[in-house]
């Protein structure tokens, strides 16, 4: 229970690095989710070795399918990682489309790390993105890896890049020249990345503070929290204005997990007894 309370699950991983060294793979245009996991090859999802094979299978400008329309370009990948550096997955627009979780099985397959104990599947890893979808943002976050959402105009294919995610920077390897600057979506990020994931810092945050709950300690400090959005003036949709309109007022409580409709009802301070 102490541990619990500690936070040693946490504090016992190690911190995201000041800085990140990446080879990149660059993707131009448009990646969305069918290029790194095609529907026709939906059948091989659960065998993420198997089906990471069909990512970007079809050509595309930069990218040379071993195999076009059957297997992706795993011979160039495999001479970037020749370099010596882990991949980091870059994109003028990433991750449109529906099948998040198979595309960012998919890209971590080749750009992620090994998860102790559990084969056949990697997390971590880094996406660079001019815009990056916000469901396959959200997905990346759960598996542990950081998205980043920088101007990747000055980043080419093999390019050796350092990231510093705590500055903001994206420099030359060799040069140290700036190459682009960006700001994390929020700092929670650094500790979703430490957590192993957007899931498991929730759930190990929350089961850290009922420890402290339950043993009278005040609240945990360890973790990030998240900064107060100013509260928008704008209007709704008419579809809203029908549904929930003080939906954005809701301030999800650090640490706790919204089990039920009630729960989002009361948070959000919405309460009608009447609403569908």
């Amino acid at each position: 229970m102490q541990s619990w309370a500690d936070a040693e699950w946490f504090l016992n991983r190690p911190q995201l690095a000041e800085k990140i060294t990446v080879t990149v793979f660059k993707v131009t245009g448009e990646t969305n989710t069918d290029d790194l996991s095609p529907a026709p090859d939906a059948w091989s999802r659960p065998d993420i070795p198997l089906h990471a094979l069909a990512m970007l299978k079809n050509p595309r400008e930069g990218i040379e399918p071993d195999q076009p329309g059957v297997v992706g370009p795993i011979k160039q990948i495999e001479a970037l990682q020749q370099k010596g550096y882990p991949l980091a997955y870059v994109g003028d627009v990433v991750g449109t489309g529906s099948s998040r979780k198979s595309a960012t099985n998919s890209v971590l397959w080749f750009m992620g790390d090994d998860i102790p104990n559990v084969p056949n599947k990697r997390g971590g890893g880094l996406c660079l993105g001019g815009k990056i979808a916000p469901i396959f943002f959200n997905t990346m976050e759960d598996a542990g890896a950081l998205p980043i959402e920088v101007d990747v105009s000055n980043l080419n294919m093999g390019d050796v890049i350092d990231v510093y995610p705590f500055k903001g920077e994206v420099r030359n390897h060799e040069t140290n020249e700036l190459l682009a600057s960006f700001e994390l979506k929020t700092d929670v990020l650094i500790d979703e990345v430490r957590a192993g994931g957007r899931i498991p810092l929730i759930i190990g945050r929350g089961l850290t503070t009922k420890a402290r709950e339950a043993l009278g300690l005040p609240h945990s400090d360890v973790f990030r929290q998240a900064k107060d959005v100013a509260e928008s003036t704008r209007g709704f949709s008419a579809g809203a204005e029908n549904g929930w309109p003080r939906l954005r007022r809701c301030r999800y409580p650090s640490g706790r997990l919204l089990r039920t409709e009630n729960d989002l009802r009361r948070f959000s301070g919405h309460h009608r007894s009447n609403d569908p």
